[in-house]
């Protein structure tokens, strides 16, 4: 199995982030290893568990590049949100999804400017802001989010973007 994974394996986000070999999920029991990537291995719709904890989520990865708005009317028709974010460990589970791409979450400001919300309805008040975001640059109305990928030099980390004039793989809430 080592070098491909079958659809519906998981990867468990303790193990990829605490130990050099990440122990892959398959219905519950432990096979081999697999870090085919692109970056770490993810496929098209791989959910990633996450450490247990009150409001667990887990997240799948959808590749396809799309507007936040295009990427939010995905997830609604599939009965789910963009990925909310609540933590550390969150939105270290989404930038290894990510790779070196830019991906788009569910914070946004588009009911009023400056005042943050998750497309899920979430209260989580996480941040993970750059440095000097968000500041709607260029004069445009920045009010989607995406994480930088690790290609970039705050790699991890989120920034306002125009969610219709760009496009974006995304994590989705499971």
């Amino acid at each position: 199995m080592v070098g491909s994974r079958a659809a519906g394996q998981r990867i468990c986000r303790q193990s990829l982030f605490e130990t050099a070999s990440p122990t892959i999920m398959e219905h519950g029991t432990a096979s081999e290893p697999s870090l085919a990537s692109p970056r770490l291995g993810y496929t098209s719709a791989t959910p990633i568990a996450r450490a247990p904890t009150p409001a667990a989520v887990p997240f799948t990865y959808h590749p396809d590049p799309k507007s936040w708005q295009d990427a939010e009317a995905d997830c609604v028709t599939r009965g789910t949100h963009l990925a909310t974010i609540c933590s550390q460990a969150d939105s270290d589970a989404v930038a290894a999804l990510s790779g070196s791409a830019a991906v788009w979450i569910g914070l946004n400001d588009k009911g009023t400017e400056g005042t943050w919300v998750w497309a899920g309805g979430s209260t989580c008040s996480y941040r993970n802001w750059a440095s000097r975001e968000p500041n709607g640059a260029w004069g445009t109305n920045e009010d989607a989010v995406e994480v930088y990928g690790f290609g970039h030099s705050s790699a991890g980390k989120w920034n306002d973007k125009s969610g219709t004039a760009n496009s974006r793989a995304y994590p989705s809430e499971l």
